[in-house]
């Protein structure tokens, strides 16, 4: 997929690319000639994930997405994406009073607000250049109950709602977004 009109390489944002899904994107992409803007918080892991499929274009950043401080970074740094992959995230197991309330509102903005704050900021350009794509990482958890990762469960099902309602105010636009 090209969204980009002109000859340059176009350019993904990755979030959580030092493993799984983040990592099969990225490794993927950059197979496909794409200029990378890679990120992930852990230093070691994302050296290892970027010396395994880095390519001349491509760079990674170190930023913790769960506090609105590290996605604002990013937003900086980053201009102008042809494709967002809005994957970062972990869970957090524990019962209903068991978890902390600063890791609970981290955990909500990683896997949801700073998701939006991400995807809000891009959007308006991608809009106005004629193109692009948006992926976002739900789970199955956002339609099933998970009573010991309650918080995981709601911020994936918000951001679920979130993707599918995104989808449906850009159909008339050829922006994109796939849940």
């Amino acid at each position: 997929m090209n969204t980009n009109k002109t000859n340059k390489k176009p350019k993904a944002l990755v979030t959580g690319f030092s493993s799984g899904i983040g990592l099969a994107y990225s490794k993927y992409l950059a197979l496909n000639n794409w200029k990378l803007e890679l990120v992930a918080e852990n230093p070691e892991k994302s050296e290892i994930a970027f010396n395994g499929f880095k390519n001349a274009e491509s760079n990674y950043h170190l930023a913790d997405l769960s506090k609105p401080e590290g996605v604002d970074e990013i937003i900086k740094k980053v201009r102008d994406p042809d494709l967002i992959i809005a994957n970062a995230g972990v869970t957090m197991f524990g019962g209903v009073g068991n978890i902390d309330k600063e890791d609970r509102k981290d955990l909500f903005y990683l896997l949801c607000h700073g998701v939006i704050d991400l995807i809000e900021a891009y959007v308006p350009n991608m809009v106005k250049v004629g193109g692009g794509r948006i992926v976002i990482i739900s789970s199955i958890g956002a339609i099933t109950p998970m009573p010991t990762s309650s918080i995981y469960a709601s911020a994936k099902s918000a951001i679920y709602s979130y993707g599918q309602s995104l989808s449906q105010a850009l159909s008339s636009t050829t922006v994109s977004v796939t849940v």
